[in-house]
């Protein structure tokens, strides 16, 4: 048999290796609590930008902690509220409805993301045709409900990011 008609068997190099997953220590608390501070604040366009950084740098949204995509969601409600522009109001109640329910998912025993996922469907039916604001009420009549029935609710939290003498963010 001649070498140039044998086919080599080559075996398939190993898929490359993934980066390691996000962790919480790459968040900043720092700029987590700025972002609080911000939404708290009213100026939501800085907490937004502070937010997508570190929800970026934790590769998105699906692996950013359930306090951070409250907080972004938040901002995006606030920036909402604040917002004569309709198109631009959809555009962030959408944004803050989409993180809302990562961050229930997220944290599934949490009767406070659940409230603030249900106040978010709430106030983006001011803009919906009838129907739409209909089904969307029959979403945020179940979500109430099934906060009211967690058992053991178990809140998400920033407090353990940080020191002992600081105080905690109100959002």
């Amino acid at each position: 048999m001649a070498q140039g008609n044998r086919r080599e068997r080559r075996s398939n190099p190993a898929p490359p290796a993934l980066p390691p997953a996000p962790s919480l220590q790459q968040l900043d608390p720092a700029a987590a609590l700025a972002a609080y501070e911000h939404v708290r604040r009213g100026t939501h366009a800085k907490a937004l930008r502070i937010l997508q950084k570190e929800i970026d740098k934790l590769g998105g949204l699906d692996s950013s902690p359930p306090f951070l995509i409250h907080a972004y969601s938040t901002a995006h409600k606030g920036a909402a509220d604040v917002s004569a522009d309709t198109k631009i109001r959809a555009r962030h109640f959408r944004a803050a409805v989409e993180a809302s329910r990562r961050a229930t998912e997220a944290a599934p025993g949490s009767a406070v993301l659940a409230h603030s996922y249900a106040m978010v469907l709430l106030g983006a039916c001011r803009d919906m045709d009838e129907d739409d604001a209909l089904a969307t009420y029959e979403t945020i009549i179940a979500e109430c409900e099934r906060g009211i029935h967690i058992q053991e609710p178990s809140e998400p939290t920033l407090y353990h990011l940080l020191p002992a003498d600081s105080d905690p963010p109100c959002l």
